[in-house]
């Protein structure tokens, strides 16, 4: 889902004048700020949706790797009769 919402895109702002900026910026005549600046994309909903992203896959990571952990502590407790409480 937050994949999908980082390619949301401004609707105030002009293609036409998006476009021309980025052929501006190529050949010098304003600087690469101005022109992101110009582009379609709402550069903050989209750093906004990326780190809400990257927090959301770091827990998944953590509780995926914890989880794993538990069920082999659990599989060989029961494989090998081993006693996993402190």
């Amino acid at each position: 889902m937050a994949d999908q919402r980082r390619y949301g895109f401004h609707q105030g702002k002009d293609a036409r004048a998006a476009m021309q900026a980025r052929y501006d910026s190529v050949f010098g005549k304003i600087n690469k700020e101005t022109a992101i600046d110009k582009e379609l994309a709402d550069k903050e909903q989209n750093d906004f949706v990326m780190s809400v992203g990257r927090r959301h896959y770091v827990r998944v990571l953590f509780a995926r790797v914890f989880s794993w952990q538990f069920f082999v502590d659990v599989a060989s407790s029961i494989l090998f009769r081993v006693d996993i409480s402190p």
